[in-house]
């Protein structure tokens, strides 16, 4: 495989991804605290955020620390985005109490918006 595919990420650069990771993690706690038991104690329709958040931030947080681990960008940023989309739909279809389409859709959603930013943000010199 030839050099031009991998791309090192510098340690500040994998510092943040950690710390987005982190972020990520945060305010998926953070909703799940105070802002479903708001929306469901109110009767408020949200489009389904508070049944999906889980998913819209778990994905990120996944691939942010995927490659704050590996530490460097190359050929295989598409495949942490399937690898996190499948890990968290296969973690809903086994593990939850819950599963329904609105958590693989905003999964979908979460991966394709964090592999284009993280793809544009990354891989541009």
């Amino acid at each position: 495989m030839s050099n031009n595919f991998i791309t090192p990420l510098s340690r500040k650069i994998r510092i943040y991804l950690l710390l987005w990771s982190c972020f990520f993690v945060l305010l998926s706690m953070v909703m799940q605290k105070f802002y479903r038991p708001f929306i469901y104690a109110n009767n408020i329709f949200d489009f389904h955020i508070a049944d999906s958040y889980s998913n819209l931030c778990c994905v990120p947080a996944s691939i942010c620390l995927f490659f704050a681990i590996d530490g460097k960008v190359e050929y295989r940023m598409l495949f942490y985005g399937i690898i996190s989309f499948v890990s968290w739909i296969l973690y809903e279809i086994f593990f939850s109490l819950t599963f329904d389409y609105n958590d693989i859709i905003a999964s979908f959603i979460s991966a394709i918006i964090t592999f284009f930013l993280l793809n544009k943000f990354l891989l541009n010199k």
